[in-house]
């Protein structure tokens, strides 16, 4: 009898030790849509991170009415660089989701035209249409238009530590710079905060 109840004994001890021995990391967004804390999957930034940033911000740029048409034509934009200054790889910090998604939402009223052949990274999206569109325009002697503005962006990462807490904070930057003035005409920044726990034994 005694044997049998150290042998549950033992296995119990053991079942606890694997248990503190692994890692779980319990995530979330401090910083959610309506201001409560809400649960999420990673500690990095997920599509609904990026699809809330992009709006929310895109919201403020209209407010400012900088991108308003002027003379009834569409206000062209370029896309600038969008740099990831986080220690998140590019599948971890998708800017080609978040930059599809700026397009996507600053075309869908017709006030705004991206720039064809928007590069990322200082490379044409598409190579092969862009060398033919160059040379169509060099053959007809039509000149390029120059975007009236240009969008870039920086997404910047700070970690804070505590005991077994860190709190992850992701501050995403949008600037838009006029062409006609080469000033900074718009500004706005968003945060996503993070926090990864990990057990104390």
């Amino acid at each position: 009898m005694k044997t049998t109840k150290l042998k549950l004994l033992g296995c119990g001890l053991a079942s606890l030790l694997l248990i503190g021995c692994g890692t779980t990391r319990t995530t979330t967004d401090s910083k959610g849509p309506t201001g409560t804390q809400d649960s999420v999957v990673t500690a990095g930034v997920d599509p609904r991170d990026l699809a809330r940033i992009a709006s929310e911000m895109l919201e403020s740029l209209r407010t400012k009415g900088t991108l308003d048409p002027r003379d009834k034509k569409p206000v062209l934009l370029g896309i600038s660089r969008f740099r990831n200054d986080t220690g998140l790889h590019d599948r971890e910090l998708n800017m080609e989701a978040l930059v599809g998604q700026i397009r996507a939402d600053l075309t869908r009223d017709g006030k705004v035209e991206i720039e064809p052949f928007y590069r990322v990274g200082g490379k044409p999206e598409d190579q092969v249409a862009y060398d033919l569109w160059r040379r169509k325009n060099f053959l007809e002697n039509r000149p390029e238009r120059d975007p009236d503005f240009t969008l870039s962006g920086t997404v910047l990462q700070h970690r804070a530590r505590q005991g077994n807490k860190t709190e992850i904070t992701y501050t995403f930057q949008l600037r838009l710079i006029s062409m006609a003035t080469s000033s900074q005409v718009w500004e706005d920044s968003r945060e996503v905060t993070k926090l990864s726990k990990r057990p104390i034994f």
